[in-house]
């Protein structure tokens, strides 16, 4: 990055090699911009678009860039810098190689074996590849080594990537959403916030060999202290599950308002009250999705019928019209299966798990009403009630229980192993109350 950071070159929007300006890309602390001296009145496309570049010998793609509000010249606003390649028409790879933040403890496991011969201690270092078949292609854990040799030393030094694998060339945006999502599996499974260290990929043809360096200013992050024995799933609990990230990509699409949801959590930024309503809306949009579980009380049909006779005698009454419309909005909505239905659904579903009755503290209804009487005060803020910080994170960290539950489940970890998991974290609930 070095070689093309703050230093001139010559660049053009996706497909209109014709119309060349020049910039010079900056790095600044929270993105990257390309500063142009443009002159030209050119037909700048509105946001999101690819910009391709030269700076001297070396090839540039700018991935999804807009243009920033700046009134003195163009400067456009830039996520992400691809390294040694410039192909206009398609931005497709067969494979990308991915380094996260602490995924080395995580996996614990060495790139190479010591011997001794005669006490002398000799190093074989080896190359490992644990692979996970999904959809069109694989993801493969690679645990290599480098090597670097000083005059009286050799350094080896163990890499820990993972690789996405593609059958057929795929597009980068594709490929982004993966990343994104193979990042929140590792944020799930180390209980630890991870991101991205590096994104590389390497193109091979019969004419070039190039190894292309991705970088973004969403790589810059530091994590926090990781210690692997706080792990919700240790990578040897899911070494032997060869359809894991095969799973695990299918409930991420179908229940992506729940995951957004909880990833959101792990910031450490998020007051306890916004957790504990982010947990209850979370666990409701699991259910929504979820063909176990009923939206609504009655047919469809059937309650049309009960929601005109209804209207009719509200528009009858005696009320203003401001309690009027009060009620035809509840009468419209009133089908809809309380969250009280559905956390009874939810409990029933989850029954067969001893940490179920653990997390509601073998008492459903009085779980029940306490969730729901705590999310009603937050929506709508009682003057007579005043609740207890500590129910509200206690609550919290039982609503989050059950939705890790709810998603190793979906993964098809047997019972057995799902009651072991959850139990070693309940175990280390933040308060004994």
């Amino acid at each position: 990055m070095k070689y093309f950071i703050d230093k001139q070159g010559e660049f053009w929007f996706e497909n209109d090699e014709e119309n060349k300006f020049c910039g010079r890309i900056t790095e600044e602390t929270n993105t990257f911009l390309l500063k142009t001296d443009m002159t030209k009145n050119f037909n700048i496309p509105q946001e999101h678009f690819n910009i391709i570049g030269k700076i001297g010998n070396q090839d540039l793609t700018l991935y999804k860039c807009s243009l920033t509000n700046d009134p003195y010249k163009k400067t456009f606003l830039v996520r992400y810098i691809i390294e040694n390649y410039n192909n206009d028409s398609n931005l497709n790879f067969n494979n990308i190689n991915i380094q996260f933040h602490n995924l080395e403890q995580w996996i614990e496991k060495d790139s190479f074996n010591v011997d001794f011969d005669n006490n002398t201690p000799i190093i074989n270092p080896t190359k490992d590849e644990i692979s996970f078949s999904y959809r069109k292609g694989d993801v493969n854990f690679i645990i290599d080594y480098s090597t670097s040799i000083k005059s009286n030393s050799i350094t080896i030094k163990n890499n820990y990537y993972i690789q996405l694998e593609y059958e057929l060339p795929t597009p980068f945006d594709q490929i982004l959403r993966n990343i994104r999502s193979l990042r929140n599996f590792l944020t799930l499974a180390m209980y630890n916030p991870t991101n991205f260290r590096t994104i590389s990929c390497n193109i091979r043809s019969p004419h070039k060999h190039n190894k292309i360096n991705i970088y973004s200013k969403l790589l810059d992050f530091t994590p926090t202290e990781f210690r692997r024995y706080k792990s919700l799933l240790y990578f040897s609990a899911i070494e032997s599950k060869s359809n894991i990230f095969e799973r695990w990509f299918n409930i991420y699409d179908k229940y992506k308002p729940l995951f957004d949801i909880y990833f959101t959590n792990f910031s450490g930024d998020i007051t306890i009250e916004y957790q504990f309503l982010s947990y209850t809306q979370a666990l409701e949009a699991y259910m929504r999705k979820n063909e176990s579980f009923k939206d609504n009380f009655m047919e469809s049909e059937k309650y049309e019928i009960v929601k005109n006779e209804l209207n009719e005698y509200v528009k009858n009454s005696i009320m203003d019209s401001g309690q009027k419309d009060s009620w035809e909005n509840k009468i419209k909505y009133g089908n809809e299966v309380s969250l009280r239905r559905r956390l009874k659904d939810l409990i029933r579903y989850l029954s067969d798990f001893n940490i179920t009755q653990k997390i509601i503290n073998d008492n459903r209804d009085e779980f029940i009403d306490n969730v729901v009487g705590l999310r009603n005060y937050y929506t709508h803020y009682s003057k007579d009630d005043n609740p207890d910080i500590y129910n509200v994170i206690d609550l919290s960290f039982n609503l989050k229980l059950l939705i890790e539950l709810c998603i190793l489940n979906e993964l098809n970890f047997d019972k057995e192993f799902i009651d072991y998991t959850l139990n070693r974290i309940y175990e280390r609930k933040p308060l004994s109350l």
